[in-house]
């Protein structure tokens, strides 16, 4: 069975690896620009909640490397109120860590 993506959706999906990519290479503008576009295309073009949160949990991730705390702690906490789901929040634990990292 073929799967059918859209071609937003490949879009989005193409950014969010190039994100990752920048990521491994700690290029952090460039990273948190690639997640940047792929989330504003993700809502423009409605994509699934999901596929939103996980790049809103790695732009976070990002904004915490570019020092950006609190858009940080923003985009972590909406990642996880997507999920609203206790289990899958623990997953969401670079809000801790932010917020460690913050205090010292």
């Amino acid at each position: 069975m073929r799967a059918y993506f859209s071609f937003h959706s490949l879009v989005v999906n193409l950014l969010n690896e190039l994100g990752l990519t920048f990521t491994q290479c700690h290029s952090w503008q460039y990273a948190a620009d690639s997640f940047e576009s792929a989330l504003f295309m993700s809502r423009q073009h409605e994509e699934p909640d999901a596929k939103q949160a996980v790049i809103m949990q790695n732009l976070g991730a990002v904004y915490n490397s570019l020092g950006k705390h609190s858009e940080a702690i923003r985009e972590s906490d909406e990642a996880a109120q997507i999920y609203g789901n206790a289990l899958l929040r623990s997953k969401f634990s670079l809000r801790d860590d932010l917020l460690y990292n913050c205090s010292t």
